[in-house]
């Protein structure tokens, strides 16, 4: 049944200048009211929203290590004020703290902010994965860059990279003709991995390369260190093409890599060591046959896209969803796998409040042998056979190594 609650009218343009000092409860109330209005409304905004929130979630959980004089609050909200009209200030915070606590707490924070936004990008019908293999200066080192063509921030992940002095972090380069902007700063575990969540004013995919040099703690302007990491975004790749490329940028290389699947196993167990969900999407990541499949919206579901992350030779995996319309409580999204037109019932989900789902699909042979991916609206119980129209259908065919 329709919702017959009259809707408030949203102002017509976007909040971006006032979310990071509404998530630090520095507006006043009128202000507060008009960002409330608007979010309620607009996707975009509830987005950078929860981008905000999670930042603000990472000072909050880095305060308690150092002595915090009682004009800090003060100064900070002046701050977030002053630079507010950058769209994208908010990175800026989470970048300070880990380069305030190298390999501490903070380190494990921005983790679990790199896994949220991993989760979302995922989700992403544009969704690329690129390899950036260590130089010869990191041999045993890789790393994967997680992005989207249409977005402006993304997560890198990496893997086997030495320990540095105290004094020292490792810093990330975007290139463009040869020419390197600076970008995040991040440390690594004991074991040698890190996760960096990068920002920028532009696309990241419209660079032509992403690089990784020790540099001292604080920063450089230019690179001072040799190039430990190097890939190239213009080599980023398209659904069903990046399982092939992953698997076969592992094997080309004669020498042994550390693992990048295994620290996204150490990143979403942090995070979410009792959710289903989070960790056999860690381990599906982290097969050398993973494979990540884009399930679009249907006419019925225009709005809404996915991706099914599984391996070939895995009888699970898991569908992101994003942009699913909300349900009746008495209704929820059931899963289909459909070999030659005839389905078979697979799992249920319901929506977060953002309007994003995952789903855990298990299956008596590989996901990936069947033809088609699908999903419907259905009763809350489950159906046997589909009643409510596709939302979300995608072929689950993908190339062969």
């Amino acid at each position: 049944m329709m919702d017959m609650r009259e809707t408030p009218e949203i102002p017509e343009t976007h909040v971006d200048d006032l979310i990071d000092a509404f998530v630090l409860g520095a507006l006043e109330p009128e202000e507060v009211a008009a960002v409330d209005l608007h979010v309620e409304g607009c996707a975009r905004c509830r987005a950078l929203l929860a981008q905000a929130r999670a930042s603000a979630d990472l000072l909050l959980l880095a305060a308690p290590q150092v002595a915090t004089p009682p004009a800090l609050r003060v100064r900070v909200l002046a701050r977030v004020r002053a630079e507010a009209a950058s769209a994208r200030a908010a990175g800026d915070a989470a970048r300070d703290v880990v380069r305030a606590v190298p390999g501490g707490e903070a380190d494990e924070d921005a983790a679990d902010l790199a896994g949220e936004l991993l989760r979302d990008l995922l989700a992403e019908p544009d969704c690329v994965i690129v390899n950036v293999p260590g130089t010869e200066h990191a041999a045993g080192a890789s790393a994967r860059f997680v992005g989207a063509r249409s977005r402006r921030e993304g997560v890198l992940l990496t893997a086997g990279l030495g320990p540095l002095a105290a004094d020292k972090a490792y810093q990330v380069w975007f290139l463009r003709g040869g020419e390197p902007q600076p970008n995040a700063l991040f440390a690594i575990d004991p074991h040698g991995h890190g996760a960096s969540v990068v920002r920028t004013s532009e696309p990241l995919l419209d660079f032509d390369t992403l690089a990784v040099t020790p540099e001292p703690l604080t920063g450089s302007a230019g690179p001072t260190g040799p190039v430990v990491l190097a890939g190239e975004l213009g080599e980023a790749s398209a659904p069903g093409e990046q399982a092939t490329r992953m698997a076969d940028a592992e094997a080309e290389t004669a020498e042994p890599r550390a693992s990048v699947g295994g620290f996204l196993r150490g990143l979403f167990g942090r995070r979410a060591e009792r959710d289903v969900t989070g960790e056999l999407l860690r381990d599906l990541l982290a097969e050398p046959d993973c494979v990540i499949v884009n399930v679009p919206g249907t006419a019925q579901g225009r709005d809404a896209h996915a991706r099914f992350i599984s391996a070939r030779s895995r009888h699970d995996g898991v569908l992101v969803s994003a942009g699913l319309a909300r349900l009746a409580p008495d209704r929820a999204y059931q899963v289909w796998l459909l070999r030659e037109g005839q389905p078979q019932p697979n799992t249920l989900f319901a929506l977060d409040a953002h309007g994003h789902g995952a789903s855990v699909v298990h299956a008596a042979e590989p996901p990936l042998d069947f033809d088609t991916l699908a999903v419907t609206p259905e009763p809350a119980g489950g159906s046997p056979s589909p009643t409510g129209p596709i939302v979300l259908a995608g072929a689950l065919h993908t190339p062969e190594h």
